[in-house]
């Protein structure tokens, strides 16, 4: 496992993680998510927004684990050691598609990890995930790269580039967001 550590301007922090699972792992996390049921994601306010345009797939706790990934002791070890002291309060798959859209939005307030479920990517393709730094302006852009887990303050607005109408295949993302006190 490979770690980045990106400052921004505004002094947050974003850790990057790659190759944090096997090949053989990433196949099998990549495959579950594939079988996975996929419904219009709902929006901040609770309703369907028709400018999202996302598909998503709600995980319960028996569903990750069915997935396997708390069960690879470098996930363990990020969620441990950045998430530590936040309680794992929901989880999804996001499935993106060059028609779909989003905006700019913060989670809550706690952390996220954004796992990024490709088996190829190229920067071509898009779908980028922006972040902003914490006056608002856009700094970062992290590629969806295979095999890639970021780890993040929940707070930080951010969204899902555009994809090219030539990327090969959907961009999967699980999304595990850890909020409140302590466990």
């Amino acid at each position: 496992m490979i770690k980045t550590t990106r400052t921004f301007s505004t002094g947050e922090q974003l850790h990057i993680f790659d190759n944090v699972f096997s090949p053989h792992e990433h196949h099998q996390n990549r495959t579950f998510v594939e079988k996975s049921f996929y419904k219009i994601i709902f929006g901040a306010s609770g309703f369907i927004d028709h400018g999202l345009n996302l598909l998503g797939s709600v995980y319960s706790d028996d569903d990750l684990q069915k997935m396997g990934v708390f069960n690879n002791e470098n996930f363990r070890h990020i969620a441990d050691n950045y998430c530590g002291g936040y309680t794992r309060t929901s989880q999804w798959v996001t499935l993106t598609t060059y028609f779909s859209k989003s905006h700019f939005h913060p989670d809550n307030k706690g952390k996220t990890l954004i796992y990024y479920l490709s088996t190829e990517w190229d920067i071509n393709h898009g779908g980028e995930t922006l972040f902003c730094n914490s006056d608002g302006d856009v700094e970062l852009a992290v590629s969806s790269k295979p095999n890639r887990v970021v780890a993040y303050d929940n707070y930080l607005l951010h969204k899902a580039a555009q994809i090219s109408p030539g990327a090969p295949e959907y961009r999967f993302t699980l999304v595990c967001q850890f909020n409140g006190g302590v466990k």
